[in-house]
């Protein structure tokens, strides 16, 4: 199938979401996705490092404060800044593993519930989902040009609309996923939505572990930084 034919559905599935998800489901392959999900993690990564490349002027509005903002990196002048051509690819990297791993749970759910499907399948739909991204490449680019220019205002305000978008996006991509499960392994959109917040339950239990085992690493590592045994 033709990647003219696959960026034809990436578009027209926010707007007829079930048709599409089933026609994707009959009609294309897993390389199919990985492509188009590949495609588009690619392109943001490029916009992002391109714009890197520019100097440093601090940056304000959303584009900042939020994580995941095209311009994270300009918070302060310090290591944010120093790193800004590695987070694109911490970001990349941190995509597909949220695509193979959310997909796994998904699946996992969604065949508890009753669903009949098969994972690689699913994967596929779900690599759809996450390649609406492509759909903010415009702003991702305009963010990037406007740093190498040096329109701080302007790149700001794009930056803060990126950031309003990508949320909405986001919460989107979640309700798709969901309607994926549905068409693909065949449940009613209660077990759909059952598997879905299944997977969001345990996505956010796994975090808070994590994040409880890093604060005490971390607590451990000033401990005896810091006056602890060690150091006597």
């Amino acid at each position: 199938m033709s990647l003219v034919g696959s960026l034809g559905e990436v578009v027209r599935l926010p707007l007829h979401p079930r048709r599409t998800l089933s026609a994707i489901d009959r009609g294309r392959t897993l390389l199919d996705g990985v492509i188009v999900l590949g495609l588009s993690i690619l392109l943001s990564v490029v916009a992002a490092e391109v714009g890197a490349v520019a100097p440093y002027r601090p940056a304000r509005g959303l584009g900042v404060s939020f994580p995941f903002g095209p311009e994270a990196d300009l918070q302060n002048a310090g290591i944010a800044f120093q790193g800004r051509f590695l987070y694109p690819l911490i970001v990349a990297i941190l995509t597909i593993l949220v695509w193979v791993v959310g997909g796994l749970f998904i699946h996992a759910f969604a065949t508890g519930l009753g669903g009949v499907g098969s994972f690689y399948d699913y994967l596929k739909l779900a690599a759809y989902v996450v390649a609406l991204w492509l759909l903010l490449l415009p702003l991702n680019l305009a963010a990037a040009i406007l740093r190498l220019a040096g329109f701080d205002q302007a790149r700001d305000a794009v930056g803060s609309v990126f950031v309003l978008l990508g949320l909405c996006l986001f919460a989107y991509e979640i309700v798709l996923a969901a309607v994926a499960v549905r068409v693909h392994y065949r449940v009613s959109a209660v077990r759909a939505v059952g598997a879905m917040s299944l997977t969001l339950t345990t996505a956010a239990l796994i975090a808070g572990i994590l994040l409880i085992l890093l604060l005490l690493l971390v607590a451990m590592f000033f401990a005896h930084g810091f006056g602890g045994p060690c150091c006597l």
